[in-house]
């Protein structure tokens, strides 16, 4: 089978989710013509989906150097594994200038419960100028998981002030409430988390919103 071959049945055999083919015919694809840097993405890709993402940096790595781990955990995030993704992203951080790479980051590290990297890499996101709803709610949450309650109060500010989508505003009155809570302010953090429970969370939050009303009422 030649290169062509290979490349135009790894690529279909890609967009049927059945990733172990296709990287068996993209790699044979990229052999056959090394210095093709559209092959080369394609095999990256497929091994990403595959979960083998520093294979996938280093097949990519050979045409874009210094972005290969950037675009990989890209694909990783995408494909839904967001612990790897988180790892990678965090490696590729180090070349990171845009409030959008760092949002990224956040994101999916809280998305995969690394609280300490979803706070540092949010926080760095916000002072390039990050306003993402997403990026906020995810920092916010990362901020009252870690202690740090003076920014997660900041923070929530944003995500309440002017806002009048549902979802955001019960994300950023619990973590108000959370973070007025952790400061030893319990009179001043009920409002907000009476606030949040009127307007009904769901899933996730709701247990937590339970645990901060029992944190202030016992400290009331």
């Amino acid at each position: 089978i030649d290169g062509d071959a290979a490349f135009e049945l790894g690529l279909a055999a890609a967009s049927e989710d059945r990733f172990d083919v296709a990287v068996q015919h993209l790699r044979w694809a990229s052999a056959c013509e090394p210095g093709n840097a559209k092959r080369a993405q394609s095999l990256a890709v497929a091994l990403a989906r595959l979960g083998q993402g520093l294979e996938a940096i280093r097949v990519l790595g050979a045409h874009e150097r210094n972005d290969a781990p950037r675009l990989v955990g890209r694909v990783l995030v995408d494909a839904g594994r967001y612990a790897e993704a988180t790892t990678i992203l965090r490696y590729a951080s180090r070349r990171f200038r845009a409030p959008d790479d760092f949002g990224l980051l956040c994101t999916t590290a809280a998305r995969a419960g690394n609280d300490d990297v979803a706070a540092s890499a949010g926080k760095r996101a916000v002072l390039l100028g990050a306003t993402d709803p997403d990026v906020l709610m995810a920092l916010a949450t990362a901020l009252y998981h870690v202690g740090d309650f003076v920014e997660c109060e900041k923070i929530a500010q944003q995500l309440i002030t002017g806002c009048t989508d549902r979802g955001i505003r019960i994300v950023g009155l619990h973590a108000m409430a959370r973070a007025l809570a952790g400061q030893g302010r319990h009179v001043d953090a009920h409002p907000y988390a009476k606030e949040a429970a009127r307007l009904g969370p769901n899933g996730e939050l709701a247990a937590e919103l339970i645990e901060t009303m029992d944190r202030i009422v016992a400290q009331q």
